[in-house]
């Protein structure tokens, strides 16, 4: 359906032979340049979160992971972690650890293995120039860049980027936070009926690109003249639109037909009221990630059949 009234062609979201996160790829698509703005994904999805940041505040993405050892063996913990499960496991995270010179946190499950921590400034100065907690994404320049995958990895660890003093105690901040949290996840409860379910721990927590400042970015209808709306389900894509001053329209995540049909009247409905309608569906990245073709291929040609 949307094949046979639409067009096709094929784009570099960032550039030539980079693999760009969803955030640098949502920009780009907007029409904003990745490249040329220090986009902090951390930053973006506590946004997106609804979780309260201020300026000198250290904000990373995160996601609940298993490990064995000194591996990571699963960088999604199986990817069958439910929104409830995480929630539990957050709640233990924000009562149980305890971070050296009183520093504050807030660590917020999101959906599924997503979270978000954010550190509090306070009296503390924060760097974002450290690099991830996490093999998967490489910071290169302003954006991060996702790697070859691989069965299992070394446990991960954060490094400064620069000699700077508050790069340094960043780096040692997020290894602190890295090595505590496991302390309190592998024994939590969920994570043992998980075990009895055969199913892989959610017994670890990676992070990765770090912001300290929102970035300084044109608003969309600023810088296209147009009134636009973003309908997204996760933190990413709602940071985004909300970061641009686009009208946001939160739904529930979902990728069966039923939920591919509630997007498609949603954007009807809309179009009438907007210039410009983003409609984010998540249907096909799942698989993509976990290199499995015929299932993104088979989600793809459901979004069309529908």
């Amino acid at each position: 359906a949307i094949v046979r009234k639409g067009a096709l062609g094929s784009m570099y979201t960032v550039g030539k032979g980079i693999a760009p996160e969803s955030d640098a790829g949502v920009f780009s698509l907007l029409g904003y340049d990745p490249l040329q703005i220090h986009i902090s994904r951390g930053l973006v999805e506590s946004i997106g979160a609804g979780v309260d940041f201020h300026d000198g505040d250290l904000a990373l993405r995160a996601g609940f992971a298993t490990v064995d050892g000194d591996k990571l063996v699963d960088r999604r913990a199986g990817r069958n972690l439910s929104t409830e499960e995480a929630r539990q496991l957050a709640g233990a995270v924000n009562g149980e650890v305890r971070l050296k010179n009183g520093t504050r946190f807030q660590f917020q499950a999101t959906v599924g293995h997503r979270a978000v921590v954010v550190f509090r400034a306070n009296s503390h100065k924060f760097s974002s120039e450290i690099s991830n907690f996490d093999p998967a994404y490489v910071r290169t320049g302003k954006i991060s860049i996702a790697q070859p995958g691989a069965k299992e990895y070394d446990i991960p660890k954060c490094d400064p980027m620069d000699d700077s003093p508050e790069a340094v105690k960043s780096a040692a901040l997020v290894n602190e936070f890295g090595f505590k949290i496991r302390q309190v996840l592998d024994p939590h409860p969920v994570n043992q009926q998980r075990r009895k379910q055969g199913k892989k721990p959610a017994n670890f927590v990676l992070m990765r690109d770090a912001g300290t400042t929102r970035p300084d970015v044109q608003g969309f209808h600023e810088k296209w003249g147009m009134k636009a709306v973003m309908i997204a389900d996760l933190p990413a894509e709602l940071g985004i639109g909300r970061l641009l001053g686009m009208n946001v329209r939160e739904i529930p995540p979902g990728t069966s037909l039923e939920d591919y049909r509630k997007r498609a009247e949603l954007v009807l409905r809309l179009a009438g009221e907007y210039d410009f309608v983003y409609v984010h569906l998540k249907g096909p990245d799942e698989p993509g990630h976990d290199g499995l073709y015929d299932l993104k291929k088979q989600r793809t040609e459901e979004i069309d059949s529908g």
